[in-house]
């Protein structure tokens, strides 16, 4: 009877000493949303292409006719201008 019960209460002390472990080892969900950054060089930081940015920079094409539809394949120089729009005109978050 004795031996049951020590049996048992080593089974949940290896179950309580294991459970963290493995809650430790799952692997943390990547964020969505963000699949490209643009390196932007005049202010040394990098800029999501997401779908926020993907709508600034449609609204800052009214202004800018000749620039590509898609920023990642815009040129430096292009790209340099808009970026300096988006720190004149950051989000209101």
């Amino acid at each position: 009877m004795y031996r049951a019960h020590g049996f048992i209460a080593s089974l949940f002390l290896a179950a309580a000493l294991v459970a963290p472990m493995s809650i430790m080892a799952a692997p943390v969900p990547q964020q969505v949303g963000v699949q490209v950054k643009l390196y932007d060089k005049a202010h040394n930081d990098y800029h999501a292409y997401d779908d926020n940015e993907k709508q600034v920079y449609t609204q800052f094409r009214v202004t800018h006719k000749t620039y590509n539809e898609d920023l990642t394949k815009e040129t430096p120089k292009h790209q340099a201008v808009y970026f300096n729009y988006r720190h004149a005109h950051p989000d209101n978050k």
